[in-house]
């Protein structure tokens, strides 16, 4: 916006008298030689106008606003890593109850259907069959991601092991 003030300035300055027209420095001259620079200008303007309210640039009050926006990615970014952490640990606990259940033989269809039982007994809707449903699928998911990335990974050693030979 800077950059196309001063070419904005001499065109509001300009005069359409006949002496400016006879020296061939009208205003519409002057417009169609620097009608990029002046429409540039004007559009900024009126982007800044809607946006600010004002046709000033408030630079103190943007830094302000910038500094306030930073302190609260910050503290975002600080929540998000304990968040992580918790999913993490969560996801390990997921883990260990499903190794477990596999090695004591427990059927978590079963499981999700005892509950769904109960939950019809104590009142509750459907829809509680639907979020165990979807729990189990999700289950399903990632152990099969898993099984994939390990055999992902080990045959990508054996490839590398019989490279090296």
């Amino acid at each position: 916006m800077k950059e196309h003030k001063t070419v904005y300035d001499r065109y509001r300055r300009a005069d359409n008298s006949i002496f400016s027209k006879i020296a061939g420095a009208s205003k519409e001259e002057y417009y169609n030689s620097h009608k990029d620079n002046i429409d540039k200008y004007i559009r900024a303007k009126s982007i800044l106008k809607k946006l600010s309210g004002s046709e000033k640039i408030e630079i103190k009050k943007w830094e302000k606003e910038k500094v306030a926006l930073q302190t609260e990615i910050s503290h975002l970014i600080f929540n998000q890593k304990s968040i992580k952490e918790e999913i993490n640990q969560i996801n390990h606990i997921k883990y260990v109850v499903n190794e477990v259940n596999k090695d004591f033989g427990i059927d978590i269809n079963i499981e999700i259907e005892i509950a769904y039982k109960k939950a019809i007994a104590r009142g509750e809707k459907p829809s509680v069959k639907m979020a165990l449903e979807e729990f189990q699928k999700q289950i399903k998911k990632e152990d099969r991601q898993r099984a994939w990335a390990k055999e992902h990974y080990k045959n990508k050693t054996t490839k590398s092991k019989e490279t090296e030979r």
